[in-house]
């Protein structure tokens, strides 16, 4: 998740310099820029609970926008059906309501644990429990069965 908000980011402040840069460039660009970052060594620490997230912290663009500007693209290239655009807006409406929006920078590696820990929480197979029919993803998280 971190590596995809990076690599956003950096697609983002790109085409606002080259607003015509041909995708077959960025895509090029996005692989160099995929390889160049380091991998990190994640070590388990214990869990502990987190508030919620802090505001945005910069002037970039918040993961909204982005994710709108995803969407878009996605829709306007004719490529997504939209069973694929129903699948990722729901992915990243449930992503909004476990960590709200954020400025693009502000989402760290701290926020990317944040958030695993918080899916972690979440039952096996809890859409398909009469329990947790009808609860959002929050709920199910916040319910801690």
């Amino acid at each position: 998740m971190f590596i995809a908000c990076s690599l956003a980011q950096q697609v983002h402040s790109h085409l606002a310099e080259h607003p015509l840069t041909a995708p077959e460039t960025l895509r090029a660009l996005c692989t160099s820029w995929r390889d160049s970052i380091p991998r990190l060594s994640v070590q388990s620490a214990p869990r502990k609970v987190t508030g919620p997230t802090a505001a945005p912290r910069s002037d970039g663009p918040t993961l909204a926008a982005l994710s709108k500007m995803y969407i878009d693209e996605g829709k306007r290239g004719g490529t997504w059906r939209q069973g694929s655009i129903d699948d990722v807006e729901r992915a990243l409406a449930d992503l909004f309501e476990l960590m709200g929006d954020m400025a693009s920078d502000a989402f760290d590696v701290q926020q990317a644990r944040l958030l695993k820990d918080r899916l972690s929480r979440c039952p096996q197979y809890f859409g398909l429990r009469p329990e947790f029919k009808g609860k959002t993803l929050k709920q199910v998280v916040e319910s801690g069965a």
